[in-house]
């Protein structure tokens, strides 16, 4: 029996240090993550839609970006194109950061005006083929019907007429009109001052606006709002507008019961 006991007590030990090296090597790689509110990311998921084959699916899905900071390096996070939330944290080792394609440099080569061409060969059929080019336009040009001259006054006289007719509708259409439609007429910007809370129409998202400089609120779409303004509607608040409910740091689940 107390040669058992050492056995046991020998591998316990010897499992203790290869945890230790084990962390070591792996704490080596390993960096805290630096995840920021609204950040956009993509996840790494294992799952594989049926009639896909692994090898060729791409396991990183998104993009989201971060709506809430959870406990022991976990997010919440929302996809981009719905602003849908996941219900459940998703932890950073299933996270990296994601860089919009149209916001990334563009990588072609400069143009090189002084080149030298001296060493390549005279092209010959440069000039025959100007000049038949030349001979075919000339005669396509003959063929176009001439249009008739015109009286430079009476052209006068009917654009004056059809730009007074023009100022007179637009300013009968323009009263009464909500900012937005006003805005495709004149083509003036219009600043949204803050988002008060959205609701669906007809299955389509639309968002109550409140407008600088207007007293006036409307419904728009939510394609016709800036994104940023959206994302950050959707972090801070909740659909009717108010102000979400910070949690508190930390897990229940390992709370004893009294």
């Amino acid at each position: 029996m107390s040669h058992l006991k050492i056995v046991k007590d020998i591998a316990a030990q010897n499992i203790k240090k290869a945890q230790v090296k084990q962390k070591e090597q792996y704490d080596k790689k390993t960096t805290t993550p630096n995840f920021r509110i609204g950040q956009s990311v993509l996840m790494h998921t294992t799952r594989v839609p049926q009639g896909l084959s692994p090898k060729l699916h791409n396991p990183w899905d998104g993009p989201f970006y971060i709506a809430a900071i959870g406990p022991n390096n976990t997010y919440k996070i929302r996809r981009c194109s719905t602003h849908k939330e996941l219900k459940s944290y998703i932890h950073a080792n299933r996270l990296k950061a994601y860089n919009n394609p149209t916001h990334r440099p563009l990588l072609d080569p400069p143009t090189d005006h002084s080149r030298d061409n001296t060493h390549l060969p005279p092209n010959t059929n440069v000039s025959d083929t100007n000049v038949q080019n030349q001979d075919n336009g000339d005669s396509q040009c003959s063929n176009d019907p001439v249009s008739a001259p015109t009286d430079t006054n009476s052209t006068q006289t009917s654009s004056q007429s059809q730009s007074s007719q023009a100022s007179q509708s637009s300013n009968q259409n323009t009263s009464g009109q909500s900012p937005t439609q006003t805005q495709a007429q004149s083509q003036t910007p219009y600043h949204v001052e803050k988002l008060l809370r959205y609701k669906y129409d007809k299955g389509k998202k639309i968002f109550r606006v409140q407008w600088v400089g207007y007293s006036e609120r409307t419904w728009e779409p939510e394609e016709n709002l800036p994104p940023v303004l959206v994302r950050q509607f959707h972090i801070t608040k909740t659909q009717r507008g108010t102000a979400k409910k910070k949690k508190k740091k930390g897990l229940n689940c390992f709370k004893q019961k009294s």
